[in-house]
């Protein structure tokens, strides 16, 4: 080996790199490859690797905005939903007003007819009554007049004729009122 080599070899091992326990040879060797390989992975893989992860990305942002478009549909779907469901309340709440102004006016008809009803069978149970009256009324009257006509027989112990009859009867009840 050359003295020049070796004395800068040994200077190499006992300071600076060699004293950090690195091989210069190694050192260039290592880095020459790690070159290569960057330059081939540049060449082959980086671009490839770039454009996939620019697919991604723009899928994720693609996403994101989907997600916000779909949250904003919903949003608007819920708001109109809850407006339909406002409207449909509204619309029962009068369907069951209506019905019951419908059935109020139902029973205020019934019970009007029922109380003309009530007041017809009234007027007819007066009517009958009165007529009844009128009816027994007549009975004893001419119940009376039968009795009076069989006292007055047996007083005057004679039967007299039908006028004299009546004209005592009619006396007698005119006395008596």
């Amino acid at each position: 080996m050359n003295p020049v080599l070796q004395f800068a070899a040994e200077q190499a091992s006992s300071s600076g790199l060699g004293a950090l326990g690195i091989n210069l040879q190694g050192f260039l060797f290592q880095l020459i490859t790690f070159v290569i390989v960057l330059l081939v992975l540049r060449k082959f893989v980086y671009q490839r690797l770039v454009d996939t992860l620019e697919t991604r990305r723009k899928a994720v942002v693609d996403s994101l905005d989907n997600a916000k478009e779909a949250a904003a549909a919903l949003e608007k779907s819920n708001e109109k939903a809850a407006e339909l469901l406002k409207e449909a309340r509204k619309e029962a709440a009068d369907i069951v007003a209506l019905a019951k102004k419908e059935a109020n006016k139902v029973s205020e008809d019934v019970e009007a007819r029922a109380a003309k009803k009530a007041e017809h069978l009234i007027e007819q149970a007066e009517a009958r009554i009165h007529s009844d009256i009128a009816a027994a009324r007549q009975g004893l009257q001419t119940e009376m007049v039968g009795l009076v006509i069989a006292a007055t027989e047996k007083v005057i112990e004679q039967k007299l004729d039908a006028k004299q009859d009546t004209k005592l009867i009619k006396e007698a009840l005119t006395e008596t009122r």
